[in-house]
């Protein structure tokens, strides 16, 4: 199968990682994979990436993260069936697209939320959480007997600190 993915950048931080990773499996079984990212970045390089559409053949399916991403993929390619992937509910980029869409995917529950509140069937969104490349992502040292941990975060709230304290 032929597979467009999209990613508005592709430097070091949670989306572009997400999709060298789905790229990877992709390919590991057996399909077509190419990216359109417009932004690029230090990742480019480890993928199919383009900056444009005119040398992409047209796909089977598009998997399109980023609202701007999906929009101009579906000028180039109309009749190609399109999936939305929704990685959060705060950036715009994460908004869904003002277009039609066969599919949407969530990475949770919070992200189903903002999609029903932005007028996408329930029956058309699917979760799934996000993932990693444990072979990739590990340890590179062993792990101490008792580990430290360092909490940081804006959201702060006490319950999530116990929550977080209960688990060392």
């Amino acid at each position: 199968m032929k597979i467009l993915i999209s990613a508005y950048s592709l430097d070091y931080t949670g989306v572009p990682v997400y999709t060298l990773t789905l790229y990877r499996e992709l390919k590991e079984l057996g399909h077509e994979v190419s990216v359109y990212s417009p932004g690029g970045g230090p990742l480019s390089g480890l993928m199919d990436t383009h900056t444009h559409f005119d040398k992409l053949a047209i796909p089977d399916v598009i998997l399109a993260q980023a609202n701007k991403c999906a929009e101009w993929m579906k000028g180039a390619f109309p009749g190609v069936p399109m999936i939305f992937l929704n990685h959060g509910v705060l950036p715009e980029l994460e908004q869904p697209p003002r277009i039609p869409i066969d599919w949407y995917i969530a990475i949770n529950e919070q992200s189903v939320d903002l999609l029903v509140r932005q007028h996408v069937e329930v029956a058309k969104i699917d979760i799934v959480r996000d993932f990693v490349d444990t072979d990739l992502y590990k340890p590179v040292n062993s792990l101490r007997e008792s580990p430290r941990i360092l909490f940081l975060s804006n959201y702060k709230k006490w319950k999530t600190y116990d929550v977080v304290e209960g688990a060392c």
